[in-house]
């Protein structure tokens, strides 16, 4: 079933991390700003900044029917995997992990079961030093843009599938 924003109301992306010119985040914004010029000012999509974990879950519970996509950075205080575990179900999840900063786990084996578990609910992993604007272009067509509801499609899919899934589409755009 597709998911529809309230009447009137422009599609909502949440952004839990700490604003800073880090690269991720500048390519991001830098792709919604592309987006939203292309689209009527009272179908752009709009965004909120939530420093911690708990303004996420809040701001998602109040705005529960025009969220598409909720992005967990590296700067958001919490935990963001438990973050994408609880939202998974609720909306599109992209967590972008720098290893230095916000790993999945304290070793190699924690962080490939943590990661493995996250794809299975269909939460897109991205390493900070790839999420570039090839790599939100796509996402923001499928999330936002083309009103696909939060599960659709990446339940029947092997975490395989979607990685190949997600790898054709960064070619296209690239091509």
């Amino acid at each position: 079933e597709e998911s529809t924003s309230a009447p009137g109301t422009p599609p909502l992306i949440v952004m839990g991390d700490k604003i800073a010119p880090k690269p991720h985040l500048t390519a991001f914004l830098k792709d919604l700003r592309t987006e939203n010029a292309m689209l009527d000012p009272e179908e752009a999509i709009m965004y909120a900044v939530c420093r911690d974990s708990n303004e996420v879950a809040l701001t998602l519970k109040d705005h529960l029917d025009n969220v598409k996509m909720v992005l967990i950075g590296p700067g958001l205080i919490g935990n963001g995997v438990t973050v994408a575990r609880m939202l998974g179900s609720k909306a599109h999840i992209v967590m972008v992990v720098d290893p230095g900063v916000n790993p999945l786990g304290p070793d190699p084996e924690t962080y490939t079961k943590i990661q493995h578990n996250l794809e299975e609910l269909g939460v897109v992993i991205v390493l900070a030093k790839d999420a570039t604007n090839s790599f939100f272009q796509p996402l923001i067509h499928e999330y936002v843009l083309s009103g696909m509801a939060a599960g659709a499609d990446f339940g029947d899919m092997t975490p395989e599938e979607r990685a190949a899934m997600i790898d054709k589409r960064l070619e296209a755009v690239n091509s």
